[in-house]
């Protein structure tokens, strides 16, 4: 798993997933914190597949949210993950 800002590859893990047969999330650790920032788009390039699907590229973006009561946001204090269900 490829995670890039543009084109520069700013963390990559490789691991192979199975199935466990249950509906909690397996989790997979960079070995090195990533700093996320808002409205900054990054990229997952990782090959997942199914039975029915496959996806090689996943896009997303930390972006603010309004239902932040607690004071943290994007620009700090929040730790997001990224989660995978098949």
């Amino acid at each position: 798993m490829d995670l890039k800002r543009g084109e520069e590859v700013i963390e990559s893990k490789k691991t192979i997933l199975c199935s466990t047969g249950f509906s909690d999330p397996i989790l997979i650790c960079f070995d090195h914190p990533v700093q996320g920032m808002a409205e900054v788009g990054v990229v997952i390039e990782n090959e997942l597949t199914t039975d029915e699907e496959k996806a090689e590229v996943v896009n997303f973006y930390f972006a603010p949210s309004t239902d932040s009561k607690n004071g943290t946001g994007v620009q700090g204090g929040q730790i997001p993950l990224i989660v995978f269900y098949a």
